[in-house]
């Protein structure tokens, strides 16, 4: 009598053939334990690849220069919540030519969110008010001066907002 048939194509060992521990071709790809068969590419590890279709982040950053920071735009952070643009350009006046200050507010309470903006003509001016402002107190708060990420703001998102309700309206 032959082997039985399972109709799978999977063979069953019989009493009639030798058994051998020689693993067959098909089964040595998948021999590594991994979930899929190997490439045959030797020792290298499996590729992973992003089923993302976004453009990657490092090439979106510099392609055209425009979210590149050219070392003169200044991040300040820990500000009073009393300090307000006129205040942080003012500060940063004694040390160079500010192009532009700027602190940033809720859009619904109108209130500072602590931190904001500093564009000095020139990247060493940028340097200088870093050294100079750079944990300092101002209006009862120590600051932290440091160049910004991001050479300007990013865009908002065009469209209704469906956040939360603004309060006082």
């Amino acid at each position: 009598m032959g082997p039985p048939s399972n109709g799978g194509g999977i063979s069953i060992p019989t009493g009639d053939a030798p058994m051998t521990n020689a693993a067959p071709a098909d089964d040595q790809a998948w021999s590594n334990g991994a979930r899929s068969p190997g490439r045959g590419q030797g020792d290298h590890p499996p590729r992973r690849s992003s089923r993302s279709r976004s453009p990657t982040r490092d090439a979106d950053r510099g392609r055209d220069g425009a979210g590149s920071n050219p070392g003169n735009n200044l991040h300040v952070s820990g500000l009073s919540h009393r300090v307000d643009t006129r205040d942080l350009e003012q500060a940063f006046a004694k040390i160079g030519r500010v192009k532009k200050a700027q602190v940033m507010y809720d859009p619904h309470t109108r209130e500072s969110r602590g931190f904001g903006f500093v564009t000095m003509e020139s990247a060493e001016e940028a340097d200088a008010a870093i050294t100079a402002l750079n944990s300092t107190d101002i209006m009862g708060k120590t600051i932290t001066v440091t160049k910004a990420r991001r050479g300007r703001g990013r865009t908002p998102t065009p469209g209704r907002y469906y956040g939360p309700p603004k309060r006082h309206e």
